[in-house]
């Protein structure tokens, strides 16, 4: 497979900034479509060019990368005390995960808290 040409320093600084923007502020991440190609169109650059650069700055899969920001908004829900009657599985959907074996696998390599089955917030 041919591999994707280099970036240079001041492009990947500023296609990072973009993910950065596109994943924190836009929180992209919430769509239940999102995929490789379709952040890549949104940055206008292409999908081989988007997976190594989040492969080399997170050390993630594309996957993976998302994941990490489901976990992380999981976290901030968790944390919300207007959301303290909520199953911790809900609160794992509305931050983007769609799937429980996902957030389960995911929930686990990306924190250290054991959950419990059908467990409220406390």
């Amino acid at each position: 497979m041919a591999q994707a040409p280099a970036l240079s320093d001041q492009d990947e600084d500023i296609h990072l900034e973009r993910i950065r923007q596109l994943m924190e502020v836009d929180q992209e991440y919430l769509d239940p479509n999102l995929n490789l190609l379709k952040l890549a169109e949104k940055m206008n650059i292409s999908r081989k060019h988007l997976s190594r650069i989040i492969n080399e700055t997170s050390g993630y899969n594309f996957t993976n990368f998302v994941n990490s920001y489901h976990v992380k908004k999981t976290c901030q829900l968790l944390k919300d005390k207007n959301l303290k009657d909520q199953f911790i599985l809900a609160l794992a959907f509305k931050a983007g995960f769609n799937s429980i074996t996902t957030f389960n696998k995911s929930f686990k390599k990306f924190t250290t808290f054991k959950l419990q089955k059908n467990a409220f917030i406390k």
